[in-house]
């Protein structure tokens, strides 16, 4: 997208070293346009954005946004106090939300396809991407995380979008998808939502904006519970799913299955990826290729060629034992994950645990208390409070003692002080899990593993 320089436009973005938001000034940047950006820490994301011209600061301040700014961009974790959007409001610059700009572009392609769900939806919106890249449909990506092979972002040159969308204060009604995918629905982000009802009310009106001539591809388990019942493709294990896996089989926690639909064997799927959760995130890309008469076995090549994104069930190199750190960080999440760990034959497991956010941690203390069953100890690291000031009785020691009434737990207090207790304790036949959506990923460096 070609400009004169003095039609350039210019952007700020207000956090822009969130993995969404990131993705989101790249795809300007690549497009054109003139980018600036503040946010409170420096990460990896902010280095790539500045070494493609993004002018980024460190910390919030009026001065931050240039004079000539078109208009800014915030993320919702951004108070409507923060003091550059209260400086662009001032001016009479246009203010957006992260996910409404967001919006705007998914919805201008054609087919756009839009994944939400509790758990999985960054693998599964990176399967879909992969399988439909496989087939030469040349989709552009936006994820909420790090695929391997592409980062949070791919500009693709064809009519074909794939997005997360993230129920967090309801965002992903900013999008209106050809194809929307709903993988799951539970109490999380207790912040915003308060029951259950609310999130399964929430997920009801993010199928409704399925675009008419669109279909929802809907898990099994949540069709009775969406108000939601026309134009749907459901997926499962049960015979009576549009697309149903049967004929299961593993080596090292990694599947194989067959694809069914009305009694048909379609044929085998091969993961790449570990974890009998990932058969579901499998047929759900099944689902939504298919919707665009795809054949299996290109289908099947484009998921076997999937190894996962960053963050997700990924090992790590460590001198003193074995590493796997993901992003689980809600206890459906972190007992999916040991689960898959325990298929892989270690003699014993360790958890280190960050977890996020206090209001996640309060709300869930009796589910935290139980999700750790199964391993040999757990560590909980000090809450990552993200957007939030602490609580009390939400603190990780509160946590560990609870946790410490079902599995052997301890609270420990840095990176640092875990390094020196785990290399106490494991050895090359033991794996640690380091799990948390936090900054727990930064453990994984070698001035800690080795």
């Amino acid at each position: 997208m070609k400009k004169n320089i003095e039609n350039i436009v210019k952007i700020h973005f207000v956090g822009i070293g969130g993995i969404s938001m990131s993705a989101l000034a790249m795809y300007y940047i690549k497009n054109g346009f003139l980018i600036s950006g503040s946010d409170l820490v420096e990460n990896n994301q902010i280095k790539i954005l500045r070494q493609n011209g993004a002018k980024i600061a460190i910390g919030h301040a009026k001065k931050n946004v240039p004079i000539d700014t078109n208009f800014c961009v915030y993320t919702s974790a951004v108070s409507s106090f923060n003091s550059e959007v209260v400086f662009c409001k001032s001016k009479g610059i246009k203010t957006i939300n992260r996910a409404d700009l967001l919006g705007e572009v998914f919805n201008g392609y054609k087919y756009n396809i839009a994944v939400s769900g509790s758990h999985g939806k960054t693998t599964t919106t990176a399967l879909i991407y992969e399988t439909l890249r496989h087939s030469g449909l040349s989709p552009t990506l936006f994820l909420g995380g790090e695929y391997r092979n592409d980062g949070n972002l791919h500009i693709g040159d064809g009519d074909f979008c794939v997005a997360e969308a993230c129920e967090y204060k309801k965002s992903f009604l900013s999008f209106y998808p050809y194809i929307s995918v709903l993988l799951n629905a539970e109490l999380d982000h207790t912040d915003c939502y308060k029951t259950s009802e609310d999130i399964f009310n929430a997920f009801s009106l993010f199928a409704q904006n399925t675009r008419q001539e669109g279909v929802a591809v809907i898990n099994e388990k949540l069709t009775d519970k969406l108000n939601f019942k026309k134009n749907t493709v459901t997926f499962g294990f049960d015979e009576s799913n549009t697309y149903y896996a049967k004929n299961l089989s593993s080596k090292n926690g990694v599947y194989s299955f067959d694809v069914f639909s009305s009694n048909i064997n379609l044929g085998t799927i091969k993961l790449n990826i570990a974890g009998k959760h990932n058969i579901l995130n499998a047929l759900a890309a099944y689902a939504v290729a298919k919707q665009f008469d795809l054949p299996h076995q290109t289908i099947a090549e484009g998921i076997n060629c999937f190894k996962g994104v960053n963050r997700r069930f990924q090992a790590f190199e460590c001198n003193f034992t074995n590493v796997i750190a993901d992003y689980a960080h809600h206890p459906t999440e972190i007992t999916a994950t040991i689960s898959a760990a325990h298929e892989l034959g270690y003699q014993n497991i360790y958890v280190l645990f960050q977890p996020h956010t206090y209001t996640r941690t309060l709300s869930l203390m009796a589910d935290f208390a139980c999700c750790f069953n199964g391993v040999k100890e757990v560590a909980v690291l000090p809450v990552y409070a993200a957007r939030e000031k602490p609580i009390k009785g939400a603190d990780h020691k509160s946590l560990a003692k609870r946790i410490n009434e079902n599995t052997s737990c301890i609270a420990l207090n840095s990176f640092g002080q875990a390094s020196s207790y785990f290399k106490k304790r494991l050895n090359k036949n033991d794996l640690l899990l380091v799990l948390g959506a936090g900054d727990i990923i930064n453990f994984c460096a070698p001035k800690y593993l080795n």
